[in-house]
């Protein structure tokens, strides 16, 4: 969970291409709903079209391995092994972890997509400035529309 946090809140992450690259981002950035609804659709869509690609790519491959991991805690359960009270038991709750965490990173990756599509167009740029007596200054600009 740590990781999807990480990834989350990373800007520096973010990938783009040159404008002589065959595959070009469009001009347009989708509204903080369109990307709400890509990413319910499929997760990850949102940040893919919010020109996040490497975002996209690990929201949902951490949702596929929870749904596989889920299912494979499923099977297990059912088939058993051993005691199969206590063996189901315990598949059961490592099914139960796996839908929460996949479930969990699912409501994430619809807020960061509808986050990151009204942060778009922001403008924070750091600005480091020396002070007459040697101090360093780190401050940034964000500007906001009226």
């Amino acid at each position: 969970m740590a990781f999807c946090l990480a990834v989350s809140f990373s800007g520096t992450l973010a990938q783009t291409t040159s404008a002589d690259s065959l595959f070009a981002w469009p001009d347009s950035l989708p509204t903080p709903a369109q990307a709400f609804w890509r990413s319910a659709a499929i997760p990850g869509w949102g940040q893919f079209v919010n020109g996040r690609p490497l975002k996209g790519v690990v929201y949902l491959s951490i949702h596929a391995s929870s749904v596989a991991m889920a299912i494979r805690n499923r099977n297990r359960a059912v088939v058993g092994g051993g005691n199969p009270w206590y063996a189901g038991q315990a598949w059961r709750r490592g099914r139960n972890n796996w839908l929460i965490f996949g479930g969990l990173s699912y409501i994430l990756c619809i807020l960061d997509a509808y986050v990151d599509a009204h942060m778009a167009t922001f403008d924070v740029t750091p600005v480091a400035t020396i002070t007459p007596s040697g101090a360093t200054v780190l401050a940034f600009r964000v500007g906001v529309r009226r």
